[in-house]
């Protein structure tokens, strides 16, 4: 697992239908992290979801339309 080189910190993910995660929401994520592995032909990019200290969930960047940065305080 490689980490992706931008290190702005991610304050939510939202899918096509307006739907997505955020950080400091009422789901308790605490972090959204992206990371790169290995596909067939190139890498590919996954957001891990953290609530707390617990890895909660992946998501395939594939499944992403719009990434929001920000502060995650």
């Amino acid at each position: 697992m490689k980490t992706v080189d931008d290190k702005r910190p991610i304050k939510a993910l939202l899918q096509h239908d307006g739907q997505g995660w955020f950080v400091g929401g009422k789901a308790g994520t605490t972090k959204i992290r992206p990371y790169e592995e290995s596909g067939q032909l190139a890498p590919v990019v996954w957001f891990e979801i953290w609530r707390g200290d617990v890895l909660d969930s992946r998501v395939n960047a594939v499944n992403v339309a719009i990434i929001r940065y920000g502060d995650q305080e």
